[in-house]
């Protein structure tokens, strides 16, 4: 660049790549309860879940209820069955908390797997509450509890507990690396690095200094002044001795 031109800008190196911020420490065991939730409600889809026994003087009637259906037992022998579709609501329970169960485990967001378990979870606790207190009804003729109603209770504890940890454990801050440092060369102000070429090696004792081309060398090179005035220069080689 010519002299007095304006100075080009400098530009600086790009930035280093932030690392990923880092994960919910709860959300991965959050995640996989709501996944165990959704395993327990599935199999109690196909298991019974309460029955109601009567009795009178000729015959024992048995009500067997499950999430599909309740069958009439009476003497040992089955007499009919209803069909009943109160799954239908257990079905959408294993579909939300599915859903929250793999956003928590594979997702970096931090609310969204929280509102989709939040929702999952009233859901199979609401569920898991009505069938607490049937029992406890004064009308009720239950005589057992099956495997159905025990796996629903216990797959409401276990969402609840999931939704707990997605709420109470925070992320732990985790601090950054610094960037390696940046090195640049030398810029003068009309804006180009300084380009510095190896200097060449000086000549030897005792050696001419290397001649320019289309000069010729002086046979006789002058001798040097003397470092003391009063000292007198010695003769050339053609002067007369």
């Amino acid at each position: 660049m010519h002299p007095g031109a304006p100075a080009s800008p400098s530009y600086p190196f790009p930035p280093a790549p932030r690392p990923r911020p880092p994960r919910p420490p709860g959300h991965p065991l959050a995640g996989a309860l709501w996944l165990v939730t959704t395993v327990l409600a599935t199999v109690a889809l196909f298991s019974d879940i309460s029955v109601q026994s009567s009795a009178d003087d000729s015959t024992h009637t048995e009500f067997i209820l499950s999430f599909w259906g309740q069958r009439i037992l009476s003497g040992g022998h089955e007499e009919s069955h209803n069909r009943l579709f109160i799954g239908v609501t257990v079905i959408l329970e294993v579909v939300v908390l599915l859903a929250a169960g793999l956003l928590a485990i594979a997702s970096r967001r931090r609310w969204a797997p929280v509102v989709v378990g939040a929702l999952g979870t009233g859901l199979v606790i609401t569920e898991a509450l009505s069938w607490a207190v049937n029992p406890l009804s004064p009308d009720s003729n239950i005589t057992s509890l099956r495997l159905g109603w025990w796996l629903i209770i216990v797959a409401g504890v276990v969402a609840l507990a999931a939704l707990v940890i997605a709420l109470v454990v925070r992320p732990r801050p985790q601090g950054y690396a610094p960037p390696p440092p940046r090195w640049e060369p030398p810029t003068p102000r009309y804006g180009i690095p300084v380009q510095q070429a190896p200097g060449a090696p000086p000549p030897a004792p005792g050696t001419a200094p290397p001649v320019s081309p289309g000069t010729t060398p002086s046979p006789n090179p002058a001798p040097a002044p003397p470092s003391d005035p009063g000292q007198v220069a010695p003769k050339l080689d053609g002067d007369n001795q």
